[in-house]
C-alpha cells in the first residue's frame, strides 16, 4: 500500500490588528517618500534657477572683460531707494551761490509792462533789481597774414629771412599754413589733461570755433609743441631729482599695442611722467638718477596705522617731542617682532624680508614732517592718466607719441600746480625762436 501524499500546508492567516498595522505602516513610509520625493524637486528647480542665474553672470563677467564701454545695464533699480547726499536743512552748511561778476560788460534793460495783464490797470515802478548771466560769447577763428622778408648778406651772400614775434615756425611754401599757438595749447589742454579723443577734438574745433583741422594735423602740431618743451621737461625732472621727498607711482600703458609703464613723480609743486618699456629699479633711476636723499614712502598698511595716528597726533600737538620719539620706539620693536616671526608660507616669509630690508625707511615720515606717509600725491597725479588712457584708446600708436605724452602731461599737471595758465607757457614756448624754459616753470623756493 503506498503511502499518502502529505499536502503542503498552508501559510496561517493573519489577524485582523496586524493587518491595519501593516496598512499603517505602508501609508507611513508611501507618505514619507512622497514628501522627500517633493523636496526633492523643489531642491532640484531651486539648483536649475540657480545655475542659470550663475551662467549670466559668468557670460556677463566674460563679456565685460573685453569691454571698453559701461555694462549696458545696472540692473534692476531700487523701489524705495534712499535720497543720495545729506539731509536738507540750512544746519549742514551755508547755502551756496555765484558771486556776483566784478565787470559788466553789456547792460540790458527788462522793463515794465504797460498795463497789468490780468486787470488791465496801470503798473507803479517801484525799484530795480540787477540780474546777471555770464556766458560765452561766439569765438570765431582769426587768421594772421605774415609778409617774411627774405633777403641775403652782402658780403657772405647768407640767406637771410625776417621772423615777427607773433610766428611760431620759419617754414614756407607747403607748410606755410599753420595753426596758431592758442590753437595748439588749447588742444594739447583737451587731450593730455582731459583726455579728449583727437576725433572729438576735430569736431569740437569744427562746430564751437569753426576751424577746420586733421587728426593728422593735430597730432603733428603736438608733436612740434613737446619738441619746445623739452627743456623745459628736463628742468622739471632736474627739480625731481633735487627735491628731498619724491613720490612715485606707475600704471600699464600701451605702446604701438604693447604693454609698456606709465611713472609718475611727484613733489608739493612739480609732477613729472616718464613712459618706459619697464617698471624696474632702472626705469626710476632714470629720473630720480639715484638720489640719495629721495626716501620712497612704504605701504605696509598693519604698522602704518598706528603709525598714522601717531603722526595726526604729533601735527595737531597731542604728543611732546620726547612723547613722540618713546612712541616711535615702540612702534619700532612692534615692527622688529612682527619682522622676526618665521612663517612656512612663502608670501608671508617674502613679505618679512621685505620689512627687514625696508626697515629704516618705514618710518621716515615720522621723523621728517616734510615726508608725506602715504602715495596719495602719485595716485592723485595718475589717475587723469588712467582715464586718458582707457578714453583714447589705451596709451599712444608710436614712441614718439609716448613721448610728446610724458613732455606735455608733465608740464600741464605742473602748471596747475603751481596756479599758472598752461596755455599762455604753451603759446610762449612756440613763439620763441629757441626752445626756453618759461620763468614759471623754473625752480621753486618752496
Amino acid at each position: 500500500m503506498s503511502a499518502r501524499r502529505r499536502r503542503p500546508s498552508l501559510p496561517p492567516v493573519p489577524q485582523d490588528s496586524k493587518d491595519e498595522g501593516g496598512i499603517q505602516r505602508l501609508r507611513r513610509d508611501l507618505e514619507r517618500v512622497q514628501h522627500e520625493r517633493e523636496k526633492l524637486r523643489r531642491e532640484n528647480v531651486r539648483l536649475r534657477r540657480e545655475n542659470e542665474r550663475l551662467k549670466k553672470q559668468l557670460d556677463a563677467a566674460r563679456r565685460a572683460g573685453f569691454r571698453q564701454a559701461a555694462p549696458f545695464s545696472r540692473g534692476e533699480p531700487k523701489r524705495d531707494p534712499r535720497r543720495p547726499g545729506r539731509k536738507p536743512g540750512r544746519a549742514y552748511g551755508r547755502r551756496g551761490k555765484r558771486p556776483t561778476p566784478k565787470q559788466v560788460d553789456e547792460i540790458y534793460e527788462a522793463p515794465l509792462p504797460d498795463a497789468c495783464p490780468d486787470c488791465g490797470e496801470d503798473v507803479r515802478k517801484e525799484s530795480v533789481v540787477a540780474q546777471y548771466q555770464e556766458d560765452i560769447p561766439p569765438v570765431r577763428p582769426i587768421v594772421r597774414q605774415f609778409n617774411v622778408h627774405i633777403g641775403s648778406c652782402r658780403g657772405c651772400h647768407r640767406r637771410l629771412q625776417g621772423r615777427h614775434p607773433l610766428q611760431t615756425s620759419d617754414a614756407l611754401g607747403a607748410a606755410a599754413i599753420q595753426i596758431g599757438p592758442q590753437a595748439v595749447a588749447f588742444v594739447a589742454f583737451l587731450n593730455k589733461q582731459l583726455g579728449l579723443s583727437f576725433g572729438k577734438i576735430v569736431t569740437l574745433m569744427q562746430e564751437r570755433f569753426g576751424l577746420r583741422v586733421s587728426r593728422g594735423g593735430l597730432v603733428r602740431a603736438l608733436h612740434r609743441v613737446a619738441d619746445r618743451a623739452r627743456p623745459s621737461y628736463e628742468a622739471l625732472c632736474d627739480q625731481i631729482r633735487g627735491s628731498p621727498t619724491v613720490t612715485p607711482d606707475e600704471t600699464g600703458w600701451k605702446v604701438a599695442a604693447v604693454l609698456w609703464w606709465l611713472h609718475v613723480f611727484v613733489t608739493r609743486d612739480t609732477t613729472v611722467y616718464s613712459i618706459a618699456p619697464g617698471r624696474g629699479y632702472e626705469e626710476a633711476a632714470a629720473i630720480l638718477a639715484d638720489h640719495p636723499r629721495a626716501p620712497l614712502p612704504a605701504r605696509v598698511k598693519e604698522v602704518l596705522q598706528k603709525a598714522l595716528q601717531l603722526r595726526d597726533r604729533r601735527d595737531i600737538g597731542e604728543i611732546s617731542p620726547h612723547g613722540l620719539a618713546v612712541a616711535r620706539g615702540r612702534l619700532a620693536e612692534e615692527l622688529v617682532s612682527v619682522v622676526e616671526q618665521s612663517s612656512t608660507v612663502p608670501d608671508v616669509e617674502r613679505f618679512a624680508n621685505h620689512l627687514a630690508r625696508e626697515f629704516t625707511a618705514i618710518f621716515t615720515f615720522l621723523f621728517h614732517p616734510e615726508v608725506d606717509a602715504t602715495n596719495w600725491r602719485a595716485e592723485q597725479a595718475i589717475r587723469g592718466s588712467v582715464i586718458t588712457r582707457k578714453v583714447c584708446g589705451g596709451g599712444n600708436r608710436t614712441e614718439r607719441g609716448a613721448e610728446t605724452q610724458q613732455v606735455l602731461a608733465s608740464i600741464l599737471r605742473t602748471a596747475a600746480q603751481r596756479g599758472l595758465n598752461a596755455s599762455d607757457l604753451l603759446v610762449t614756448m612756440l613763439r620763441t625762436a629757441e626752445p626756453v624754459v618759461p620763468p614759471g616753470l623754473g625752480p621753486t623756493t618752496s
